[in-house]
């Protein structure tokens, strides 16, 4: 017996598959948060001696800077056996996102800074295609290998939340890849749908459809929400 409910399932997924794909196909945007190597903890050591601002022109000028972001999302992947990469260009164009006032800004690219060295950064969006309105987004979450489980994930987790509830937003939602086979995403897993509360909004059917296409197969695109 198929069941109501996967009925129901089919009949919503073609005219949600334009909005999902776009979002699973952007590989260069902050719909998919890059995977820890670690998953972070609520205790061990402090989060002390950093700080995390919204990036603006002066962070865009800062040329060892915005190449200590790219190589953190080289090192981040990496460390579990991934590949992604961004242009400084690219780096730069998000920063400069921060001129305008945070709540207002449609998306801007957080920093955590310790000792004047970027340790971690995500981004935060108002507004997207691919969420309804009064959903904010957030994703492109980065910390340096040797940082995490030090608190600095959720302290920009925190930062972009708290921006996105100024601006309006009652709920956020993120995207990730998820394979019971991929250790590192049981981690995420844990920590997106455990600690911070997310819960999946889609079938399993759907999920599985779209990680054929961002994962190649055998994984799991999940789309997460919770309320702000």
């Amino acid at each position: 017996h198929f069941g109501s409910n996967n009925l129901c399932c089919i009949e919503h997924t073609f005219e949600r598959f334009n909005a999902c794909t776009a979002s699973a196909a952007m590989s260069d945007d902050d719909t998919t948060p890059s995977p820890p190597s670690k998953q972070p903890r609520s205790g061990g050591a402090a989060a002390t001696g950093f700080e995390v601002v919204v990036g603006t022109s002066r962070h865009a000028n800062d040329a060892e800077l915005v190449d200590r972001v790219v190589q953190l999302v080289i090192e981040s992947y990496a460390a579990v056996g991934g590949h992604k990469t961004i242009s400084a260009e690219k780096v730069r164009g998000r920063l400069r996102c921060g001129d305008v006032e945070a709540t207002t800004a449609r998306r801007v690219l957080h920093l955590a800074i310790r000792d004047g060295r970027a340790v971690g950064c995500m981004s935060s969006s108002l507004t997207t295609p691919w969420t309804p309105t009064g959903c904010g987004h957030w994703g492109f979450l980065v910390v340096a290998v040797d940082a995490q489980g030090t608190g600095v994930a959720s302290a920009l987790v925190q930062g972009a939340e708290t921006r996105l509830k100024q601006g309006g937003c009652t709920e956020v939602q993120i995207e990730y890849e998820y394979g019971a086979h991929l250790p590192h995403t049981q981690r995420l897993s844990d920590w997106y749908e455990g600690k911070l509360g997310f819960k999946d909004t889609s079938c399993w059917f759907m999920n599985r459809f779209l990680g054929m296409i961002v994962g190649g197969g055998g994984t799991e695109f999940r789309r997460c929400r919770k309320a702000l």
